[in-house]
């Protein structure tokens, strides 16, 4: 017995030596998740600490043995790879098995060891041209910003057409047509245009030309491109692995330029900057990939272009994993905000709170303990990033967001009829404690969970419906009726995909007709009714508030703002684009959006709140019921007897003028999802 336990702990430890020897994982934790989208491109994406550190600099930190601030100075943010790649054609020949490889390769390396916080990869019969073009022309467009970087790799067969213009084909191109299944090359000069990432770095892993711009080659201007990145300047670099006359190769289950560039990546052992720049990269691989060629009879000769000098002068850069004992240099040093470890250690910050109001004091739901009116209280060991504070008398609260950076102090005050804060955040108020009266209406909250803004809409009666004259007025809009509804709390703006992710990490609200739908701050979409609620009671659970979707009369009273025509701005629907995503051929106007802007993209009503017309329908709590009003109550009506579909207001990016109008009544079923259909939440005071 003693002897086979002895020999099953022996083979657990050879086990774990093996996985630790040959994993390729530097600095990776629990943290990367992996989900497959409605298009079948996978994605992996890297889960951010509280400090919301891009992963480059989390592994710099580390090499430089350094604090790098996070308050600001970082020369860019997100690191975002989409990776392409055709092993297997219908019409081609030979067939490429090395590239599934490849493609693997390249994605542990960028998330382990290169700094990027996400990875997409799309093989074979996925990729296709209106794939490549929905992410790089719609997807990137919308969701990378400028201190982002986005690196495009793909690997497969290239032709050339009379040699003149460069083409990657794709699993059902043909020989000599150029007309379908293929992409242009230079079409990354006009992706370039699009996406407004500060920098760019598109690798092709097939031989091509037709590029129209003048090749370079070897590292001369490393340190000086190095140092205008460092200072925020951005970059548009090409690399393709050889000319239109030559063919790429596999050796050794892997494509020879893939394997000789991840070669130089991995070995950049003469760097001591902890850098390593593409153009130090590609001066390697040139060396690689000669010897490569040199021993297996081949001809092979990478090629380096710079979109856009004038205007970009800086370089996609990696982090140096090898890099031992590095003393930065001083010019580096001053472009970053660098730190010494020893220097500052503290992982949080403190908050001092000086309130107005007697009452029990929470910070983020924990109780720390009473305060008298003007007292001053500090509040230590506070985590970095951003914290809800509060006062509380009896049932009413006082709120203000707190952003707490390392090793600083961060005031709040906290009066009882007034939002004045002085921190680095934006003023935020709840329903006040002392005295007893309406909350000011420019008051704002901010949900600490999941970041959305709430504005306060004050109580007020209306005439809710729509009279006979209305344009576009359906039956169950009427009978007109005056209701009153209390103040509460609402989303400023529709629920993002963003937000919505926080509760369910794999959604995707994918896209319309290559459109995308799916973009960080569009609204979320194919959320039923169902979904919404469920949301609703997690974020409650999360937190001292309750959240729930509006009522129909809540709805209705906040989209008019004080207006009674048919739109809370006029009755003429034309002058739609400048407040909403509409359908444009029925409103004679362009909003500028095929589909869903971004919330937050046109002007607000009275009440501070965006897109309460067109964008998505929006889901209310009510039970739908054509003669409903007849049966309202005058104060905060609701209907909720028999029937099974529920509500939904305000019309869409798919809208017509009579959809698109305060009075417009819909329904669903609770359990509809569709690309119109989102929501935005109540806080309840």
């Amino acid at each position: 017995m003693d002897n086979r336990f002895n020999h099953l702990l022996f083979l657990c430890a050879v086990f774990t030596v093996f996985i630790c020897c040959f994993q390729d994982v530097t600095w990776a934790g629990n943290d990367i998740r992996e989900e497959t989208l409605e298009d079948g491109v996978k994605h992996w994406f890297r889960v951010r600490d509280t400090d919301k550190k891009p992963w480059f600099f989390k592994q710099l930190e580390n090499v430089l043995d350094v604090v790098l601030s996070d308050g600001g100075g970082l020369p860019f943010d997100r690191s975002v790879a989409f990776l392409a790649g055709v092993s297997r054609y219908e019409h081609l020949s030979p067939q490429l098995d090395f590239v599934k490889n490849d493609l693997e390769a390249l994605r542990l390396f960028l998330l382990n060891q290169g700094g990027f916080d996400e990875v997409y990869s799309a093989s074979d019969e996925v990729v296709t041209p209106a794939l490549l073009n929905r992410y790089m022309r719609n997807k990137f467009r919308r969701s990378l910003k400028k201190n982002d970087r986005l690196l495009f790799y793909y690997s497969g067969h290239g032709a050339d057409l009379g040699g003149r213009t460069g083409y990657i084909q794709l699993s059902r191109a043909r020989p000599d047509d150029f007309a379908a299944n293929v992409l242009r090359i230079d079409e990354c000069e006009e992706w370039s245009r699009f996406i407004p990432a500060g920098h760019l770095l598109f690798i092709y892993d097939c031989c091509v030309s037709g590029l129209a711009f003048t090749a370079k080659s070897g590292d001369s201007d490393s340190y000086r491109r190095l140092l205008s990145t460092l200072s925020g300047n951005g970059s548009r670099t090409v690399i393709t692995a050889g000319t239109a006359s030559e063919k790429t190769f596999g050796v050794r289950e892997h494509s020879v330029f893939t394997k000789a560039f991840l070669d130089s990546l991995r070995n950049a052992r003469k760097n001591t900057s902890g850098f390593v720049t593409i153009n130090q990269v590609f001066a390697q691989t040139e060396i690689n990939v000669k010897e490569f060629a040199r021993r297996y009879d081949k001809k092979l000769t990478p090629r380096r272009w710079e979109l856009e000098e004038d205007k970009y002068r800086g370089t996609f850069v990696f982090v140096d994993s090898n890099a031992k004992n590095v003393k930065l240099d001083g010019k580096v040093r001053e472009s970053l905000p660098v730190v010494p470890k020893g220097e500052i250690v503290a992982e949080y910050g403190i908050i001092l709170l000086t309130s107005y109001v007697t009452g029990k004091v929470f910070i983020d739901g924990t109780d720390m303990g009473n305060i008298e009116q003007g007292d001053a209280k500090r509040y230590y060991d506070q985590i970095v990033g951003r914290h809800e504070v509060e006062v509380c008398s009896g049932s009413r609260c006082i709120s203000r967001t707190a952003d707490v950076a390392k090793g600083k102090e961060t005031r709040v005050r906290i009066r009882p009829a007034e939002a004045s804060v002085t921190t680095t955040s934006v003023p935020r108020l709840t329903p006040t404690t002392l005295p007893e009266k309406e909350p000011e209406t420019e008051g704002t909250w901010t949900d600490p969970v999941t970041g959305m803004e709430f504005v306060w809409v004050p109580k007020g009666c209306f005439k809710m419906g729509s009279p006979p004259g209305e344009k576009g007025r359906y039956s169950d809009e009427g009978p007109v009726h005056e209701v009153c509804v209390d103040g509460f709390w609402m989303g400023k703006y529709e629920v993002t995909n963003k937000q919505y992710r926080k509760y369910k990490s794999g959604h995707n609200s994918g896209d319309y007709e290559g459109n995308f739908l799916d973009g960080d701050n569009q609204p979320a979409v194919r959320v039923s009714w169902d979904d919404a609620k469920a949301f609703a009671k997690w974020l409650t659970g999360k937190s001292r508030h309750e959240f729930r979707l509006p009522t129909e009369a809540e709805w209705e009273y906040a989209c008019r703002a004080g207006t009674q025509t048919a739109r809370f701005w006029g009755d003429d629907p034309d002058d739609a684009c400048r407040y909403a995503s509409v359908a444009d051929q029925t409103h004679n106007c362009d909003d500028g959006y095929a589909v869903t802007a971004p919330v937050g993209s046109f002007s607000p009503n009275s009440f501070r709140l965006y897109d309460m017309l067109g964008n998505i329908w929006e889901w209310c709590e009510d039970i739908y019921d054509s003669d409903a009003y007849r049966k309202h109550k005058r104060n905060n009506p609701i209907y909720a007897d028999g029937g099974s579909d529920r509500v939904r207001r305000g019309g869409s990016w798919y809208g017509k003028p009579a959809y698109v109008r305060c009075a417009e009544r819909d329904h669903y079923s609770p359990a509809s999802r569709g690309n119109l259909l989102g929501f935005r939440l109540v806080r309840t005071p």
